[in-house]
């Protein structure tokens, strides 16, 4: 073997070593933080009373809280949570209102510890969860990339939904969230290029804690680090862009649309957004002062307070 070739052959075999060692390194860094977002989840979910339950629906493993009674005179409230996020970001609100009523939070699939599911089936997955349990009246509230689906649920369904809360829907005008997860801004890097995710995400970055910054840069690692993105990078997105305005016509309940009033990531669009709003016809907006585009964890008590006065109405109740 002459010098070059013996060169060339060292190189290759360092390169596979190194990819090797590159591989292996990778790997325990994301058992790392795997474990950790396990540890910070549990730690979040046990200060709140509500049971978590495995579901198989539409073919998908899917993760779900539950808390309240299972018969009430109050329709059930099912909760659903935005992109990138989890359902563990409603444990507050459900605990709050699962006083008088039975409230549902279930992972979307690809997201928290549901399974995966192509982003074409998700409305499909939300029929097949509300057929799972049994609910022909219920209340549904949605968040950002959830409260578009909720818009699409509701459309086609308007016997079955009661009242509905939209906080910050994707779809309404904005065409596209203006802030999506960045690698070196989610926790991946010893310190960011620029503002974290999170306080992009906050009204009032200033009052953000040490323990949330923890929970959420690990809840946006994961974007990475998991399938999600892959199920955003091969159809999830089109949950984002805006909705047609002929599907709000056919919504028959009562909606209440909230926003943050600093909220950069879904803000409300001016004249853009009052037109999508205007075609319910019994829609109303309410804004929350100095909060961003995440109000049911940044401030609890204003988005619940909301919640309730419109969910427990006098003329609201089931008879």
């Amino acid at each position: 073997m002459n010098r070059r070739a013996a060169i060339r052959a060292f190189a290759a075999v360092a390169g596979t070593a190194a990819t090797i060692v590159v591989a292996r390194q990778a790997q325990r860094r994301v058992r790392a933080f795997r474990a950790q977002g396990r540890v910070a989840r549990d730690e979040y979910t046990a200060r709140f009373p509500v049971e978590r339950r495995a579901l198989t629906v539409a073919g998908c493993e899917t993760n779900l809280y539950a808390a309240g009674p299972v018969k009430s005179e109050w329709p059930p409230l099912l909760l659903v949570h935005g992109g990138v996020i989890e359902a563990a970001t409603w444990l507050e609100t459900a605990a709050a209102l699962s006083t008088d009523r039975l409230v549902v939070a279930p992972d979307l699939p690809a997201h928290g510890l549901s399974g995966y599911l192509p982003p074409a089936h998700l409305l499909h997955w939300l029929e097949a969860l509300v057929e799972h349990l049994g609910w022909q009246r219920f209340d549904l509230c949605g968040h950002s990339m959830g409260g578009a689906l909720s818009i699409r649920y509701a459309s086609r369904h308007r016997q079955r939904v009661r009242r509905l809360v939209l906080c910050a829907p994707a779809g309404t005008g904005q065409h596209f969230p203006r802030v999506w997860p960045e690698p070196w801004n989610a926790g991946l890097l010893p310190f960011p290029l620029a503002d974290t995710l999170i306080e992009k995400v906050w009204g009032q970055p200033e009052r953000l804690t040490p323990t949330l910054r923890r929970q959420f840069d690990l809840i946006f690692s994961d974007f990475f680090l998991s399938r999600r993105w892959l199920w955003y990078g091969s159809g999830g997105w089109r949950w984002l862009l805006d909705v047609p305005l002929s599907l709000l016509p056919s919504i028959a309940a009562p909606a209440l649309f909230v926003w943050g009033e600093r909220d950069r990531i879904v803000p409300f669009h001016g004249r853009r957004t009052a037109r999508l709003v205007a075609q319910i016809s019994n829609a109303r907006v309410h804004f929350l002062p100095s909060l961003g585009h995440l109000p049911q964890i940044e401030s609890p008590p204003a988005f619940i307070a909301a919640l309730r006065e419109f969910l427990s109405a006098e003329d609201t109740k089931c008879l």
